[in-house]
């Protein structure tokens, strides 16, 4: 583990003026007046200190082989890095330092989006024989693990960048740790402008290692990750088949013959597909269409007839809301609006003597509401079951009913589209 020498963290100031109080009951003005500007040049001084950008240095040491070696780190006082960020090694020409490089720099830096390592070189000359290359290598290699456990920087992108007079030392240095470093450039370190232009050349490669790394897992990315414990629904889509039943109340009954042969105050088998986008894990919206079948036989006048066709079919669109998660059960209640369409018009006697006269479809406003909890054994599957409510608005007699009113009871199987975002 490197030692940490310097470091800046975030901080405020409070300022406050005293105007000196008056001596034995006498003021002094002109003490006042000499005092009061002294204090305020004083703390315009440290205003300004401390307000302006301030751009520090992170030193590392390391003992590499009975040798300390440092390397400087960029940083601004704000300055946090973010996961899996290229990293940047940049080796200064030979009798000169670290120092020099990043003062060339440093404001500059702020602007590049890699994680920049300034190294010393021992005695200031890089591989000036064969023990001091292998310092410099073991050195090199240090910094990678060191950027790695300590920044989580990205293993498949680190680069060495070196001044065109001492491109061997890079080649030299990436012939020893080939499978560690992606590449190596060379620049002119004394032309600041051209430096820039290759640091944020190097930051933007798609050169990787020869060797592939594992990549660092960063805490947001996995706070977001999929997972069945987890069931998390945000930015998902999830399509659900619904078979059930449903339970007509008898205030739908008309009461009455209307003439279309066909009795829908019935229990009615239901059949139904929905579509929720999840724009959080506890808001989504939904799309509901369904079917509800009609009757197959009637009895007419003590004989019993076969019919084809009829039903009922309700749309809605509505919000669901999760109440209550637990593990990898949640728990949610909905609320749609829409329309429901009655039809006998498709009923067929077989007698031809008989003729529907009341088959005309029907359509009515509907208002559904309800409760229900998903199980998520995977991150793709979705089983459930929901109870609901359905409520339409009265429409002229059809199938013996002038309303569809009455509870929806399910059992669901979805899949989760996206599961991986």
């Amino acid at each position: 583990m490197p030692a940490y020498r310097a470091g800046f963290s975030k901080f405020s100031t409070s300022h406050v003026l005293l105007l000196p109080s008056s001596y034995n009951g006498i003021v002094d003005n002109k003490k006042i007046m000499q005092n009061f500007s002294i204090k305020t040049i004083l703390h315009v001084l440290l205003f300004a200190l401390f307000t302006l950008p301030c751009y520090a240095q992170r030193e590392f040491i390391r003992n590499i082989n009975g040798h300390s070696r440092n390397y400087l780190l960029n940083a601004s006082r704000t300055t946090e890095f973010p996961v899996n960020l290229p990293l940047i090694i940049v080796l200064h020409e030979n009798g000169s330092s670290t120092e020099i490089i990043y003062r060339s720099i440093k404001t500059h830096l702020s602007d590049i989006n890699a994680a920049i390592v300034f190294p010393q070189a021992f005695k200031k000359n890089w591989g000036s024989d064969s023990a001091s290359l292998k310092n410099d290598q073991d050195f090199i290699h240090a910094i990678i693990n060191d950027m790695y456990l300590n920044f989580r920087i990205n293993r498949n992108k680190v680069y060495l960048l070196t001044s065109t007079e001492d491109k061997h030392t890079g080649d030299r240095i990436k012939t020893a740790l080939n499978t560690q470093i992606a590449s190596v450039r060379n620049s002119s370190l004394s032309d600041t402008l051209l430096l820039i232009k290759d640091l944020k050349g190097l930051a933007n490669n798609y050169i990787t290692t020869s060797s592939v790394f594992t990549i660092a897992r960063d805490p947001e990315m996995e706070r977001l990750a999929d997972s069945a414990n987890n069931i998390l629904l945000k930015k998902r889509l999830v399509i659900s088949f619904q078979p059930g039943l449903f339970f007509m109340f008898g205030s739908a009954k008309s009461g009455s013959e209307d003439k279309s042969y066909m009795d829908m105050s019935g229990t009615n088998s239901y059949l139904g597909i929905n579509v929720t986008s999840w724009v959080s894990d506890k808001v989504g919206c939904f799309i509901d269409l369904s079917f509800l079948k009609g009757p197959q036989k009637i009895d007419l006048a003590g004989e019993s007839l076969r019919v084809e066709g009829g039903g009922i079919v309700p749309a809605t669109l509505g919000v669901k809301y999760n109440f209550l998660k637990k593990n990898k059960i949640t728990t949610y209640a909905l609320l749609g609006v829409g329309a429901v369409y009655i039809s006998a018009k498709w009923g067929r006697i077989k007698d031809p003597s008989n003729i529907n006269l009341n088959t005309k479809g029907r359509t009515a406003p509907l208002l559904q509401s309800g409760v229900g909890f998903n199980i998520r054994p995977s991150k793709r599957l979705l089983f459930g079951t929901q109870l609901a409510y359905f409520h339409s608005t009265n429409f002229e007699s059809v199938g013996n009913i002038t309303s569809v009113r009455g509870l929806n009871a399910i059992a669901s199987i979805g899949y989760v589209i996206g599961a991986n975002k």
